[in-house]
């Protein structure tokens, strides 16, 4: 999935942020399921009420993924819950 300008600038960016992380809390970001080593900077919501960690790098990029997640038909919506579902059972068989 590429990462585009938004179809619509008035599209409001969903805020999945729960908190900054304190410098103590040594946490690697989430994004690419563990292929990034980067240190989390903050933890957002992973949209069931568990909170996922995220580096600096990786901040704009989970917004984007948010604002596109936003801006879809329910029909999109489907369609990326099975790929994602499809995605990961085909990981873990």
């Amino acid at each position: 999935m590429k990462f585009k300008k938004p179809r619509d600038p008035n599209t409001k960016v969903p805020n999945f942020k729960i908190r900054d992380l304190d410098a103590d809390e040594h946490r690697r970001c989430f994004v690419g399921s563990g292929e990034c080593e980067n240190p989390a900077v903050e933890a957002q919501d992973d949209g069931e009420g568990k909170e996922i960690y995220v580096c600096a790098e990786h901040v704009a990029e989970m917004l984007a993924l948010g604002k596109l997640i936003a801006e879809m038909t329910p029909n999109q919506l489907r369609q990326f819950d099975n790929a994602i579902a499809n995605a990961t059972h085909e990981r873990t068989t």
